[in-house]
């Protein structure tokens, strides 16, 4: 019997998860023999992995920010031509 339309998807599907999920398992290797290499050239693995945190964290943050300051900036601009708008029904 053929497989239905939803079959062959979740197939699809759970193969795609099953290949990344080997993908992530090499990325993770390679980023464990990053920090072997930094730590054979004296640099604290531990420290290492609160800096990279801490910038990642730190970008997050930054983009966050922006977001806000752009809606903020937007608001305010809403606000001016709501006003200019009011005043001039009430000048008519």
């Amino acid at each position: 019997m053929p497989l239905s339309n939803s079959e062959r998807a979740l197939l699809t599907f759970v193969e795609r998860v099953e290949r990344l999920e080997e993908e992530k398992a090499g990325l993770a290797e390679d980023i464990k023999e990053v920090y072997g290499e930094a730590a054979e050239a004296e640099f604290d693995a531990a420290t290492m992995k609160k800096a990279i945190a801490a910038r990642r964290n730190y970008q997050g943050y930054v983009t966050k920010r922006k977001k806000v300051d752009a809606m903020l900036d937007t608001l305010d601009q809403i606000e001016l031509r709501a006003k200019a708008e009011s005043e001039a029904e009430g000048t008519a």
